[in-house]
């Protein structure tokens, strides 16, 4: 009887140490599991623009014109959007003087609308699927004879999950703004 006990001390001993092992194994493989896929997920760049319109623009030092992009998500996941800024190069044909959001959805909005459809920017939720109209304003700074100068890329930052991003986004259709041939007297 002796040995038999012996052995079935041994069997319960190797069946709790397994069970031991395996308490700890399950745990860390899902956590590294969702640490991968969420690693996965904020890499990704869900955003992209849908299209693009640009109002003039005019050919006159001073004057206002405005583009118009509608930047979607097409990622599985929310994206907060932050901010969007775009370059300001000294000396350029035109200078941007600031971003505003579409007060209403794509299908109702006039990018050549008055200011009342347009509200200041702010951080606002982009759900998976969805757009969001944001017009950059500029105005025309300098006259070269026959110039041309595309407007270009926006950068805007956003988050995933709580993981900061920036992305470049390209117009959805190429803008240019040009000068006259002749500029007027300085």
């Amino acid at each position: 009887m002796a040995m038999s006990a012996t052995v079935e001390h041994q069997r319960t001993t190797e069946a709790s140490g397994g069970i031991r092992r395996s308490r700890w194994v399950v745990p860390v493989v899902a956590v590294v599991s969702l640490t991968a896929a969420a690693s996965m997920l904020a890499r990704a760049d869900p955003l992209s623009v849908g299209s693009s319109v640009t109002m003039g623009p005019p050919r006159t030092i001073g004057a206002p014109f405005a583009s118009v992009l509608w930047i979607s998500n097409q990622g599985r996941l929310p994206v907060r959007i932050d901010g969007v800024s775009v370059p300001d190069e000294p000396g350029a044909l035109v200078r941007p003087t600031g971003v505003r959001l579409a007060r209403h959805e794509p299908q109702v909005f006039r990018p050549e609308g008055p200011a009342a459809d347009y509200e200041p920017f702010h951080s606002f939720w982009l759900e998976p699927g969805n757009t969001q109209a944001i017009r950059v304003n500029y105005v025309v700074a300098a006259c070269a004879p026959n110039a041309v100068q595309p407007l270009g890329d926006v950068q805007v930052r956003y988050s995933i999950l709580g993981v900061p991003r920036t992305t470049t986004l390209g117009p959805g259709s190429p803008w240019a703004a040009r000068s006259p041939e002749v500029c007027p007297p300085a």
